[in-house]
């Protein structure tokens, strides 16, 4: 992406693990800084540092929101993060699975995407 658009930064989101941190993990070998966003959880932070610590020379800026809020007060914190950083790549990876039999889960939990 820096090689053939020019770009520097890149925001992934759903980068805690699985594909998103992997499409952070790319863009860093690439080059860019990457601002990760993701939910408030262990494995977030655990991400980040690793991310960081394998590209010493990139930023790598961690947002903690939670995109199944449909209020949209995370675009707040995304928004601070961003700043007057030039994003030119986005990556709109977040996702959420319940797991188990459907009645095995609350209500609640299928409609906002929350683990009960």
């Amino acid at each position: 992406m820096r090689k053939k658009y020019g770009a520097s930064w890149a925001l992934v989101t759903g980068s805690s693990s699985g594909i998103g941190k992997e499409l952070a993990r790319t863009l860093l070998g690439q080059g860019l800084d990457v601002i990760l966003v993701a939910r408030k959880e262990p494995l977030f932070d655990a991400a980040r540092r690793e991310l960081a610590a394998q590209f010493p020379r990139r930023s790598v800026v961690q947002v903690e929101a939670n995109l199944s809020d449909a209020s949209g007060a995370w675009m707040a914190a995304i928004e601070a993060a961003v700043g007057e950083k030039d994003v030119q790549v986005v990556f709109l990876n977040a996702g959420f699975i319940l797991t188990g039999m459907f009645e095995q889960n609350a209500v609640q939990a299928h409609l906002s995407g929350v683990s009960a």
